[in-house]
């Protein structure tokens, strides 16, 4: 399956979105720790993104479709705001 990276250059407005609205998710789980038990994402990869601030498109669109994290209201585009088109499971192939 080819990786969901899309070539988007984010505003500082739109970094200051992706970081706050990362960790209000990791809030609202209940940590790094329950967040990758709900998702089954590796807690690495989840402390990463805390690291960097911001979370892949690919693993965006991968929670927002977790029944757990729609129902708390997350969207892909919250988390991503600089993406602007995103791929289907069908356009990855």
């Amino acid at each position: 399956m080819k990786a969901l990276k899309p070539k988007t250059k984010p505003t500082d407005d739109q970094c200051k979105q992706m970081a706050e609205s990362l960790r209000s998710l990791i809030d609202d789980c209940g940590g790094t720790t329950k967040l990758s038990e709900m998702t089954g994402i590796p807690f690495w990869t989840i402390t990463s993104w805390l690291r960097r601030k911001k979370i892949s498109a690919e693993y965006a669109q991968r929670l927002c479709s977790v029944p757990e994290i729609k129902s708390l209201g997350y969207s892909k585009e919250a988390l991503r705001p600089d993406v602007t088109v995103w791929e289907t499971k069908a356009q990855r192939g």
